[in-house]
């Protein structure tokens, strides 16, 4: 029975479905539908709701068509594994031989984004993002968290998005050739020779890709009442809700676009304002010092008190 032997397992909002999609299409690899079976990290018990896997033998059948005289690399790529404390080593101990991918952005990027892919699913309530940092707190005791909220452990921005601990995981389980960091200021500014370092680790043939479109521009629901019924259908009607969602992400065709249009609009998002932009390069300044030191680079970059100009590119 084939089985998964690559995963890219976060951070969100860092480029990982684009980075999914352009292997998707590389001939030898096998992407599963969904592309985030969220199975391993059981620590948030929640996410197994999500795609209804009950057991191993379920989320195996998500492989079922990837023939292993075909397929070179089979992935799957849960953005939830790397915040999570148990994934990364059942997945080492589930198949020693497999590689891991951990696309890294500035964290106070990826609190802005993730407050805005939590509102536009209607798992955030709170429009004000200094309003949702600020309870952090009462949420993690259970308090205050939306009642659509499938993944709670996404609204403690913070620990979403503070690495260091989460990259000491991945490198205590896994061997520095089955491991590999992209940080996303990288693989925005020259997608294409980051695409083929990756297909080097992987062991892959260069497919001479030159083309990578722009994938999940930032957006907005166009109606909360259908974002509701999409996160947390009431029983009368959770049978169709769940086959409908089943084909939404097993699919990538035209179809899947021209609802996607039809239920969500393009916006860029809100600068934060200076004092919350300070606010949070203070609250991650030691984490990503002590990340820095942790893979031997820079960061520096992320302690400036102006946004990334690349923050706005969307390639997530």
């Amino acid at each position: 029975m084939p089985q998964p032997n690559f995963f890219i397992v976060g951070s969100p909002k860092a480029g990982t479905s684009a980075m999914a999609q352009y292997l998707a299409e590389h001939a030898n690899v096998f992407f599963s539908k969904p592309k985030e079976p969220f199975y391993w990290c059981r620590d948030f018990v929640e996410s197994k709701s999500v795609h209804r896997l009950q057991g191993i033998d379920d989320y195996l059948r998500l492989f079922d068509d990837a023939s292993e005289s075909k397929y070179q690399i089979i992935a799957e790529g849960s953005t939830t594994y790397l915040q999570s404390r148990i994934a990364l080593q059942s997945i080492r101990e589930f198949n020693p031989d497999s590689k891991v991918l951990a696309m890294l952005r500035n964290p106070i990027d990826v609190v802005a984004a993730m407050h805005g892919e939590l509102l536009r699913h209607g798992m955030e309530d709170q429009e004000q993002i200094e309003i949702a940092w600020s309870l952090q707190s009462s949420r993690q005791r259970g308090e205050g968290v939306p009642p659509n909220c499938k993944f709670p452990h996404q609204l403690q921005y913070r620990d979403v998005a503070s690495y260091h601990d989460q990259i000491k995981r991945m490198m205590q389980q896994f061997p520095e050739d089955s491991r590999k960091i992209i940080f996303y200021e990288d693989f925005v500014s020259d997608t294409q020779r980051i695409y083929q370092d990756v297909l080097s680790f992987l062991g892959l043939e260069d497919d001479q890709r030159h083309e990578f479109p722009q994938v999940h521009a930032s957006k907005v629901v166009r109606n909360r009442l259908v974002a509701k019924l999409s996160s947390d259908p009431p029983p009368w009607i959770a049978g169709t809700a769940n086959r409908l969602k089943d084909w939404y992400y097993g699919s990538n065709g035209p179809m899947k676009r021209m609802l996607q249009s039809a239920l969500t609009r393009k916006q860029k998002r809100q600068p934060l304002s200076d004092e919350f932009r300070h606010k949070l390069i203070n609250e991650f300044r030691p984490d990503i010092e002590k990340l820095g030191e942790l893979v031997g680079r820079d960061l520096s970059g992320w302690l400036v008190t102006t946004a990334n100009p690349d923050s706005s590119k969307a390639i997530h």
